[in-house]
């Protein structure tokens, strides 16, 4: 079972702030979270207009990582699982 309470999930503050931002991003297919743990951003999910792995792709990028884990779900709360799953994994082993 995944300790889920310490993650938060938003829209970027730039970009989503205006009903005419908003209307663009639908239209657009573009669609955009950031990932908190804490209170630090640790990461993006965003949708994949490509479709070849998945709708959404996820990806875990802060400050001292070597290498940048990434996936993608076919659903954003399954991408947001998979990214708080890999994330603990980086806390447990670092």
């Amino acid at each position: 079972m995944l300790d889920t309470k310490n993650y938060k999930m938003k829209r970027p503050k730039d970009g989503y702030n205006s009903a005419e931002e908003r209307a663009m991003s639908q239209w657009s297919d573009v669609s955009e979270y950031e990932v908190f743990f804490k209170n630090k951003k640790i990461g993006l999910i965003f949708k994949n207009t490509s479709g070849y792995d998945g709708d959404w792709t996820w990806i875990i990028d802060f400050d001292g990582l070597d290498r940048k884990p990434k996936g993608s779900s076919e659903r954003r709360k399954d991408a947001l699982d998979d990214l708080i799953y890999e994330h603990q994994k980086i806390r447990r082993y670092s």
